[in-house]
């Protein structure tokens, strides 16, 4: 029984990465312009623009069809309160997940944080924050969890409602699909990495499975 419901997981986790390579594969396939963005005075790159897994670091897809994001009142894992306002003034990238996540989590949040690591000071412009999908994952289980993933990382957690209304903002859907062999919940979730810009409007998506290299590449676009 036991074996059989981890064989369910593990194939659970193959399909959702499928389906991000998928994802990526379709945005590569769209059409894509060039945009400037850098410190040479061009234009900055298009608001809500796809971006995808290769090709050149300056290009997008076209411009993202859905509004995202907004306003929203969370705790961090210190267990302070927190609205995005907190944020204004610099750059963020908002992962959806949770900290004791075993699957995708793992390697998309890791992405983010290398690529913020690669580019040094450039990155201390980058806020990154773990919005967690899971309402058991209190301060104190985020306070343990989240220092261990990168120094500069805030995660931010909080009521069932609070949380549901943030992954609205940003059109994640997340479901609760059993517990593991410790217990634990295990939950199905969108695997974006959401940037934002200092003044807290979106600016594009990355999928989970850009290395912390190319995703470093195509930050830098926005920087």
């Amino acid at each position: 029984m036991m074996a059989g419901y981890q064989t369910r997981h593990l194939q659970k986790g193959i399909k959702t990465l499928a389906v991000g390579l998928v994802l990526s594969v379709l945005f590569a396939s769209v059409p894509a312009f060039a945009h400037g963005g850098r410190k040479d005075g061009a234009a900055k790159p298009p608001v809500a623009a796809a971006e995808t897994g290769g090709g050149d670091a300056t290009a997008a897809a076209l411009p993202f069809p859905v509004a995202l994001g907004g306003p929203f009142k969370l705790t961090d894992h210190k267990g302070q309160r927190r609205t995005s306002a907190d944020f204004a003034g610099r750059y963020q990238i908002i992962f959806f997940g949770y900290a004791r996540c075993d699957a995708i989590c793992p390697v998309a949040l890791q992405n983010a944080l290398d690529a913020i690591d690669i580019l040094g000071s450039e990155g201390d412009r980058i806020q990154p924050l773990l919005i967690t999908v899971d309402p058991e994952e209190t301060p104190e289980v985020l306070a343990v969890e989240v220092p261990r993933l990168h120094p500069n990382l805030i995660g931010l957690t909080g009521s069932a409602e609070e949380l549901s209304e943030v992954r609205s903002l940003y059109k994640v859907n997340a479901a609760l699909v059993g517990r593991d062999l410790k217990g634990e919940s295990v939950f199905s979730h969108g695997s974006y990495l959401y940037l934002l810009g200092p003044d807290g409007a979106f600016l594009t998506l990355f999928p989970p499975i850009l290395s912390g290299e190319i995703l470093a590449e195509k930050l830098k676009v926005y920087l």
